[in-house]
């Protein structure tokens, strides 16, 4: 595939992805910033042909084992190595994180509530 047509492929899912969630998208200038400008949340886009066995199928078992009232989430825990701290990342389905928080407003940021 030529730079182009690869170039052309990622702003579209960034502008795709900065629509499903109510941001815009940053045109790159080339410094270093977020991919989606949003209220409440600091948004990079990653597109992948493929994605990790172990993600599809942690997220599969979590929807197949939760009950109607939970939403399926995957924690991917990173251990960097000895002495340094576990960094964990919770991953949703777009959809399951639209469900929980719907449109967020500039004053409403999820878990910030009475703060």
């Amino acid at each position: 595939m030529s730079t182009i047509a690869s170039r052309s492929r990622w702003k579209r899912h960034e502008r795709q992805a900065a629509a499903d969630i109510g941001g815009t998208r940053i045109p790159c200038t080339g410094k270093s910033e977020r991919d989606v400008e949003h209220t409440a949340f600091s948004i990079q886009v990653k597109t992948r042909q493929a994605v990790p066995t172990y993600l599809t199928e942690g997220m599969a078992q979590a929807v197949r084992d939760a009950r109607p009232e939970q939403t399926p989430l995957v924690m991917l825990r990173h251990r960097h190595g000895q002495g340094v701290k576990t960094t964990t990342y919770c991953i949703l389905r777009l959809q399951d994180f639209i469900d929980l928080y719907g449109e967020v407003d500039a004053d409403e940021k999820p878990g910030k509530e009475g703060e």
